[in-house]
């Protein structure tokens, strides 16, 4: 059995993400392994639209400071403290000096 569209939408908006998380590999089912931390580096708010057609896009673009000598490559969103999904970024990018990453664009759909 697999939920309708509509079913789908409405699971979807029932989720209330609110900050998302970069790593430099795969952040583990609880969102907790591999995430970036220190110099400058936070969680950010992201926002997201309402879902259609069984997916949620962002409306935002965060920007997360980086310390030198990490790789980018992977992200996780939260509901307040709790990971409600996660995967890898579309490339990885590493960074050999500190600088900054912009998430351009994210979505969170049923597979």
């Amino acid at each position: 059995m697999s939920l309708t569209t509509a079913g789908k939408n409405l699971a979807l908006d029932a989720l209330i993400i609110t900050q998302v998380s970069l790593h430099d590999a795969p952040p583990g089912d609880d969102g907790a392994a591999n995430e970036l931390s220190g110099g400058g580096y936070a969680r950010q708010a992201i926002s997201f639209a309402l879902a259609t057609e069984g997916s949620r896009d962002s409306e935002n673009q965060p920007v997360f400071d980086v310390p030198g000598g990490n790789t980018v490559s992977h992200y996780a969103f939260w509901a307040g403290a709790i990971c409600v999904d996660s995967g890898a970024l579309f490339a990885t990018e590493v960074f050999t000096a500190d600088g900054q990453y912009t998430l351009i664009d994210a979505d969170i759909r049923f597979i």
